[in-house]
C-alpha cells in the first residue's frame, strides 16, 4: 500500500521540487543582478566626483557580483546591468590606463547587445550602434556586429 502510494506520486513531488529549485535559482540570480546594480550608481557618482580609481574598484565589484556561479547572466536583467557595468568598467580603465573589464563580461556584454537585434527603441539602438563596434574590438570577433 505504502510502496503503492510512493510510486504514484513519487514523481509528481519531484517534479514539483525540481521547479521550486528553478524558481529558487531565478530568484537568486536577481538578487545579485540587483545587488549588483546598487553598485552602478555610486560609480558613477564616484567617477563625477573625480575618484575615478574608487569607482572603477566599485564597478568592479558590481561585474563580480554577477559572475557568481548561479548567476543566470543571459536573463534580461542580470544581462542589462552586465552591459551597464561593463560599460562603465571599460570607459574608466581607459581613462585610467587599466585593464577593463574581463573577456567574459565583454563577450557576454557584445553577445547581449547583439541579440536584441532592431528591437529596443532609438535610444537602445542608439547604445548599440555605439558600443557594439568597440565590443567587437575588443574581444577581436570579425564581421558586422550588428547582424
Amino acid at each position: 500500500m505504502i510502496a503503492t502510494f510512493l510510486l504514484r506520486f513519487l514523481p509528481p513531488l519531484q517534479l514539483v521540487l525540481s521547479r521550486l529549485r528553478g524558481i529558487g535559482q531565478l530568484v537568486w540570480s536577481y538578487s545579485q543582478a540587483c545587488r549588483a546594480s546598487r553598485r552602478y550608481g555610486p560609480a558613477n557618482k564616484l567617477r563625477r566626483n573625480g575618484r575615478l580609481e574608487e569607482a572603477l574598484a566599485v564597478a568592479h565589484e558590481g561585474l563580480s557580483l554577477l559572475r557568481q556561479p548561479g548567476v543566470i547572466r543571459g536573463n534580461c536583467c542580470e544581462a542589462t546591468v552586465l552591459v551597464f557595468l561593463t560599460i562603465t568598467v571599460e570607459q574608466l580603465a581607459h581613462e585610467l590606463q587599466q585593464p577593463g573589464a574581463s573577456e567574459q563580461d565583454l563577450r557576454d556584454s557584445f553577445s547581449y547587445l547583439q541579440a536584441l537585434g532592431s528591437g529596443g527603441g532609438r535610444s537602445v539602438q542608439e547604445f548599440r550602434t555605439a558600443w557594439l563596434p568597440y565590443l567587437q574590438a575588443r574581444i577581436g570577433v570579425e564581421g558586422d556586429p550588428t547582424q
